[in-house]
């Protein structure tokens, strides 16, 4: 397949056009759940196969959908709830008289989020006293409507397999987006595959443009989204003028000649601000999507690292309503990636390593280097095809289709930022929080725990109360990611 050839051209101007971007993400596709089992639409529909009378006291279940919200009582609301379970998590049969207007039976079940004792250095012992000993779990007991619980584990099926693989964290205090492949033993520290820059949302004086914190899931991909007031055009549309060649500045993306309609200077802003792909999550994610920017891949990450330099928060924020955005070879190694169903978990924490040494890091081979082919169809398509070359050979796209190839190396080392540094001016000398990890600006004692980059997972961390959230409406977090 033949390359593209590109030229260069000098960057705009930064001026009033850099706010223009921050409009992209809005709020006209927000909407309230009403999932209280749950927390989502679509998995409130998933029931087991017990019936009232199938059970008896002792016997095991197991959880059919992917997250069952558990009581205290029988008749406590469901969406208070301090416990969340998950697919296939076996619980017991205490109680198996349905109580209620939801039916709900009294279960126990073990946490799997027990701490461990810490380990002390001991003399060894004879072999035969060395036999380790298993903490004992300790055992909680819930309600849960009887619908919901299956005979037999469920059976999983590839695409929800690929689906839990893996996990995205976005720590919005630092901008920094994680994926990590989760761990198949409980209890163990994930791996992280990739590691990028990300903007967020901008910190207006009425903070309603802020990225809300909270558990979700991908919902769907698009490829060159657009919304849906036509504002923000799609990055490639045939029926459009094309976009500004590599190298050019913001203010070239602003141009009218771009937009659907020159002439009406009120529809389209900014052309290309979705970038190439679109991951839209939920549930109730106020409309903030995951995706690209302007650019191409010619541009690397040049748009995403304009957001943070000094000069554009001088003249503008360039944030967004509270998308939070990467750049386009990124959103194409995540579309590639990472299936609908995979979680995304937004979190506002300090940083830090659980091993300094990063001893399980050290036998990495040399960086994954994803290739990917960049096609001029499925123009606001969802589940839209790979971008990634060897896929996009083996569907034979047409050369006549290639808009851009080239090639991204994915940055899979783990590496926290600091959340302090010293500053010494005359004879003062001060210790601050550095506004690289901490976005909006919060008091220090904002922050809770702490978020293990390498692992990744969170030690006693719960979100600032000044930020708002979305998603899952009991705010709880997967037992997966949470370190005790």
């Amino acid at each position: 397949m033949k390359k593209m050839k590109m030229t260069n051209m000098t960057s705009g101007l930064i001026g009033s056009a850099l706010a223009l971007v921050l409009g992209a993400c809005g709020q006209s596709e927000w909407r309230e759940v009403q999932a209280p089992n749950t927390g989502d639409v679509a998995v409130e529909t998933v029931v087991g196969d017990i019936r009232p009378g199938d059970a008896e006291v002792g016997d095991t279940a197991y959880v059919a959908p992917d997250r069952l919200r558990t009581r205290t009582t029988p008749d406590e609301n469901p969406e208070l709830t301090t416990e969340v379970l998950e697919r296939n998590e076996p619980v017991r049969i205490v109680d198996p008289a349905p109580v209620g207007p939801d039916q709900v039976v009294r279960v126990e079940f073990n946490d799997n989020s027990a701490p461990v004792p810490p380990r002390v250095a001991q003399t060894p012992a004879p072999k035969a006293a060395q036999v380790p000993k298993k903490t004992p779990a300790k055992v909680k007991q819930a309600y849960v409507p009887l619908k919901y619980l299956k005979k037999t584990p469920v059976a999983i099926t590839a695409e929800q397999s690929n689906a839990d693989r893996y996990i995205m964290i976005q720590n919005i205090a630092t901008e920094k987006l994680r994926v990590y492949e989760v761990a198949t033993s409980p209890g163990a520290p994930h791996r992280l595959i990739f590691e990028t820059d990300m903007i967020a949302g901008e910190n207006d004086p009425a903070k309603t443009r802020r990225t809300s914190l909270g558990s979700y899931k991908i919902e769907k991909w698009i490829k060159f989204y657009q919304d849906s007031q036509g504002l923000f055009p799609s990055w490639y549309d045939a029926k459009l003028a094309s976009v500004p060649m590599p190298g050019a500045g913001l203010e070239a993306w602003t141009q009218k000649y771009l937009m659907p309609n020159p002439s009406d200077k009120s529809k389209g802003l900014v052309r290309g601000a979705f970038g190439w792909y679109t991951a839209k999550i939920g549930p109730n994610a106020d409309a903030q999507w995951t995706h690209g920017t302007l650019g191409w891949g010619a541009d690397k990450d040049s748009f995403i690292q304009l957001s943070k330099s000094q000069l554009a928060q001088f003249y503008s924020d360039p944030r967004s309503f509270g998308c939070t955005r990467v750049e386009n070879r990124a959103i194409a190694f995540l579309q590639d990636l990472l299936p609908a169903g995979t979680r995304v978990i937004k979190v506002y924490a300090k940083e830090s390593l659980g091993d300094s040494a990063l001893t399980r890091y050290k036998t990495a081979s040399s960086p994954e280097i994803f290739e990917w082919i960049l096609t001029k169809d499925e123009v606001r398509v969802e589940k839209p095809n790979s971008s990634s070359r060897p896929k996009q050979i083996l569907r034979l796209a047409d050369d006549s289709s290639v808009i851009e190839t080239g090639t991204y190396e994915v940055d899979s080392m783990p590496s926290a930022v600091t959340f302090k540094k010293t500053v010494t001016a005359d004879k003062l000398t001060a210790t601050i929080v550095r506004a690289e990890a901490n976005l909006y600006d919060l008091p220090e004692k904002s922050f809770q725990g702490e978020f293990l980059v390498d692992e990744g997972r969170f030690v006693n961390y719960k979100h600032p109360r000044e930020l708002r959230r979305g998603g899952y409406t009991d705010g709880l977090l997967p037992k997966a990611i949470l370190k005790k």
